[in-house]
C-alpha cells in the first residue's frame, strides 16, 4: 500500500475582551506569524489575517471584526485534503502573547464565528474531536476558501438556539462573568495526501466520483453541524496585496 503522509500546522489567534456593565464594550485582537510545515510530499501553510484595508477596528458590541483563516497548499506539495480544528476559550490574562493559566470553565458560545459552510463542513471524528473539512482537494499552489472571515462577541441573551451548545451551561452565567477576561481562538490545520484510500484511512471520510469529500451530515443518518452567527461567507480569500504571503484570488 502506498505510504500515506499527514501533517499538522498550528496557528493561534489571540483576542482580548473587556466587558463592562453586562455589555460587550471593548476588545482587541492580535495574531502570531503564519505557520508553515512540511513533511514528505505535503507542504501547507495556515494563514490568518486580522482586519481589512480601511476597516475601523475599534469594536462595538456585536460588531463583526474581520478575521480570515485559510490553508495554502504550497507549490512544492502534492495534492492534499485539509481540515481545521477551532478551539475557543476564556482566560483571566496573558503575558507576551502567552496565557497564564488553563482556560476558565465558562461557556464559549458567545464567541461567534462567521463561517463558510459552502466550502467547509463540520464533523466530529471517532474520538469526538470536531473538525472543519474543506470539501475539495487542493492542488499544488492552491489555497482553500476561508474557513471563517470574522468573529464577534454576542451577549448571552441574544444567542440563538442554534448557537448554544448546551443551554444548561448558561443557566448560572451572565455577561458580567466575562468582565476583564481574554478570549482565545486556537486554529490547528491538518493535511493528508490526496491519493487513493488515504483520506478514508486517516480521517474515515469518503469521496464522491469527483474526489470531493462527502459531508456525513448530508448522508442518510448523518449528524448535524453546529451553526455560528453571520451570513454565509462568499468563500473568497482576502484581496491580493494586503499581505505578501496571501494567495491569489
Amino acid at each position: 500500500m502506498k505510504r500515506r503522509v499527514m501533517l499538522v500546522a498550528i496557528a493561534v489567534i489571540l483576542c482580548s475582551l473587556v466587558v463592562a456593565g453586562g455589555t460587550l464594550a471593548y476588545f482587541t485582537a492580535t495574531s502570531r506569524p503564519v505557520n508553515q510545515v512540511s513533511t514528505g510530499k505535503i507542504s501547507i501553510t495556515l494563514h490568518e489575517q486580522y482586519g481589512e484595508e480601511g476597516e475601523n477596528l475599534v469594536p462595538n458590541p456585536q460588531k463583526l471584526i474581520s478575521k480570515n483563516v485559510w490553508v495554502e497548499n504550497n507549490q512544492d506539495s502534492g495534492a492534499a485534503y485539509v481540515r481545521i480544528q477551532v478551539t475557543k476559550g476564556w482566560y483571566e490574562g496573558r503575558h507576551n502573547d502567552k496565557f497564564l493559566e488553563t482556560p476558565l470553565e465558562l461557556p464559549v458560545d458567545n464567541i461567534v464565528l462567521k463561517l463558510n459552510p459552502a466550502q467547509w463542513f463540520y464533523h466530529e471524528d471517532e474520538d469526538g474531536n470536531g473538525w472543519y473539512y474543506y470539501r475539495q482537494p487542493l492542488a499544488a499552489g492552491e489555497s482553500s476558501g476561508r474557513l471563517f472571515s470574522g468573529f464577534t462577541f454576542m451577549p448571552l441573551s441574544q444567542l440563538t438556539e442554534d448557537q448554544i451548545t448546551d443551554a444548561a451551561d448558561l443557566q448560572n452565567v451572565t455577561d458580567n462573568d466575562y468582565k476583564g477576561l481574554h478570549a482565545h481562538i486556537d486554529v490547528r490545520a491538518e493535511a493528508v495526501q490526496a491519493v487513493a484510500g488515504a483520506v478514508e484511512h486517516e480521517w474515515q471520510m469518503t469521496c464522491d466520483q469527483n474526489g470531493n469529500l462527502l459531508d456525513p451530515a448530508e448522508q442518510p443518518d448523518g449528524g448535524e453541524a453546529p451553526e455560528e452567527g453571520g451570513e454565509p461567507d462568499d468563500g473568497e480569500n482576502p484581496e491580493e496585496g494586503t499581505d505578501p504571503a496571501e494567495p491569489e484570488v
